[in-house]
């Protein structure tokens, strides 16, 4: 037997803060500038630091003060790193920034069941609290990002994370099939461990509220249940067509 055939592979584990830890490596290695990567760990060990303390509400208003209203902040350190962002004119870095802090606030408030919290920060891009008129050419720049970040590809991913709020009345396509175009999102390895977190945990709580939801009406709908009280078809299939499903899979179980 050949000295290959006899070796064990060895994959070592690694937990959440060595993952965190080798995906701040490999930024500050692919970052252009020292001072930009200074300025991203000063925001998101704020943003870790206090979303782990502070009640969602006063954790969004803080970030809202950081990224949108420039004034009272908690830490000065936070505020002083976002005008550093904005002083290098780098809006892509910018923009990874800016992602990256609102996935290490969804990743927290999600494993906290904090949904309200996530559905709000997505939200608040939608205010328009900048001022247009500004005689600050780096708060303008700033606005400008943060603008410019809401017609993005990344806001429209982010922005997949309130599909769980969805009410069945307003479900769409898109809702009901969210957990297929989160995948892109955890399998992208350019993306930051948080989103790539948040979107592997979501995807698969919608894949099981799917099954459980389909289960239930299945069960349902072959008993006595008054039709006021049945729960609603959660796919695009007819009735037909899901119990004809159900037919041959139970069919295949016998072999």
């Amino acid at each position: 037997m050949s000295m290959e055939s006899g070796r064990q592979s060895y994959e070592p584990e690694l937990d959440a803060e060595s993952i965190f830890s080798i995906d701040s490596s490999v930024e500050r290695l692919i970052s252009g500038s020292p001072e930009i990567y200074q300025a991203q760990e000063t925001l998101y060990q704020f943003l870790l630091e206090v979303v782990r303390q502070w009640p969602p509400e006063e954790v969004l208003l803080e970030f809202k003060r950081l990224f949108f209203y420039q004034i009272d902040l908690a830490s000065s350190g936070a505020i002083q790193a976002v005008h550093q962002l904005v002083l290098q004119n780098d809006e892509a870095e910018f923009r990874n920034t800016l992602k990256r802090c609102c996935y290490i606030l969804v990743n927290n408030w999600d494993a906290a069941r904090q949904y309200k919290a996530i559905q709000a920060l997505i939200q608040s891009f939608q205010e328009s609290p900048i001022e247009a008129q500004t005689i600050s050419p780096s708060i303008k720049r700033l606005k400008t990002w943060v603008e410019n970040f809401k017609s993005s590809q990344d806001y429209e991913e982010l922005k997949l994370f309130t599909a769980r709020y969805e009410t069945q009345a307003k479900e769409k396509w898109v809702s009901r099939y969210t957990s297929y175009l989160l995948v892109p999102q955890y399998v992208d390895i350019r993306n930051s461990i948080e989103q790539r977190e948040a979107a592997r945990a979501l995807s698969r709580q919608l894949k099981d509220r799917f099954k459980f939801d389909l289960a239930m009406y299945i069960a349902r709908s072959q008993s006595a249940t008054s039709p006021e009280k049945m729960p609603k078809n959660p796919t695009a299939l007819g009735d037909n067509v899901l119990m004809l499903i159900k037919a041959i899979v139970a069919k295949r179980g016998q072999y």
